[in-house]
């Protein structure tokens, strides 16, 4: 087979690499390894939670955190959709977190935590494509309630059911993407 995307070559790894250790988290003090069947089926309920959410080919995601696993998972998910990942430097302010999300025209904001979610709060109302905001860290957040809101857990929840009621959903979106599509967008400070 021949790769076409980052997309399908993940899927390579997965298949050559299966249950080998592809990402590592400390967690603790205390190393937690992910496979790459792990990997994948994190990435496969992103994927289709974010489908749950409707996002479509060539819709753009934004993501604001620290790297962390959930950042892997929604990079690749979004990428294996055909949507495109907007990296957001988490030092960014709310000016540039707002020129970001709406030049970009994302549909979706995953922040990290309470402090990223709180830049996307206070410019939302300028950001005319934004539907959803999805929390990695929802600490903090106990009695927040907004219709545009999820957590990251229940995103994941949204893609099991998902993926349990169309086995073949994830993978026909992969079969969808070009190798000219855009996968990235990355907006630097100069």
């Amino acid at each position: 087979m021949k790769i076409k995307t980052l997309a399908h070559l993940f899927q390579e790894r997965v298949k050559a690499f299966g249950s080998k250790v592809a990402l590592r988290k400390k967690d603790f003090g205390i190393w937690k390894e992910v496979s790459w069947e792990q990997y994948n089926q994190m990435v496969h309920y992103t994927a289709c939670g974010l489908i749950s959410l409707g996002t479509r080919k060539d819709d753009a995601v934004s993501i604001i955190a620290k790297n962390r696993l959930e950042w892997f998972y929604a990079n690749l998910a979004i990428m294996s959709i055909g949507a495109r990942t907007v990296g957001i430097y988490t030092t960014n302010v709310t000016e540039q977190v707002e020129y970001i999300v709406k030049h970009s025209e994302s549909k979706v904001f995953i922040a990290e935590d309470e402090e990223q979610l709180d830049k996307i709060l206070e410019c939302r109302d300028n950001c005319p494509d934004l539907r959803w905001i999805i929390v990695i860290d929802p600490k903090g957040l106990r009695n927040f309630n907004d219709p545009m809101y999820l957590t990251w857990d229940e995103l994941i929840r949204r893609g099991k059911e998902s993926a349990r009621k169309e086995t073949r959903l994830f993978l026909s979106y992969i079969s969808q993407i070009k190798e000219n599509d855009i996968c990235c967008l990355m907006y630097t400070s100069g």
